[in-house]
């Protein structure tokens, strides 16, 4: 769904408690999933897949991935404004700097891939909680990301080394397996 309607859509009451699977794609205008959120909280129990490519001024997407339960894998591609290091302070309320802010994904999400998204620089200590989490690919990573992730060493090697297939490529190397 491409971007203003696919707002709208979510935003209205059509109930939606079966879809399973998400593509937002070319909404030139979001800067966070806040739009999505009611949307996100009518599929919340059944969304599986979510596909997240070229929004230009997507920065965060906490605010709607807080309200997903049932989410298996998340695809974020051509996100150029994307930084977790920014993830807990989009959401309002509870959730302190140290907790998870992608909500219940901890215990559900098993695929991560991140494409072409070169504000990601870091992954943030609360990728630890993930713990489900059992498959990590970024394409076309910084090499700052690269090197931070290297084992056993790397800066954020401690936050991803519980994932058993964790990959991170710059446009010409591969770091681990």
């Amino acid at each position: 769904m491409n971007g203003d309607y696919c707002r709208s859509w979510f935003y209205s009451s059509v109930p939606i408690r079966s879809l399973t699977k998400l593509t937002i794609d070319r909404d030139e205008a979001v800067e966070n999933l806040v739009d999505y959120g009611r949307g996100f909280q009518s599929c919340s129990s059944s969304l599986q897949t979510l596909e997240i490519d070229n929004c230009r001024k997507l920065r965060s997407v906490s605010v709607g991935l807080v309200y997903l339960n049932a989410l298996e894998s998340l695809t974020l591609s051509y996100l150029r404004k994307l930084n977790l290091a920014n993830e807990d302070e989009e959401i309002e309320g509870d959730i302190e700097c140290d907790d998870m802010p992608w909500g219940d994904l901890s215990h559900t999400l098993q695929r991560l891939t991140f494409d072409n998204c070169p504000e990601v620089q870091t992954f943030p200590k609360w990728m630890r909680k993930l713990t489900s989490l059992q498959h990590l690919t970024g394409y076309g990573s910084s090499k700052e990301l690269y090197e931070r992730c290297q084992s056993p060493n790397g800066e954020d090697w401690p936050n991803i080394q519980h994932i058993r297939d964790a990959k991170v490529l710059t446009n010409t190397s591969v770091i681990f397996s």
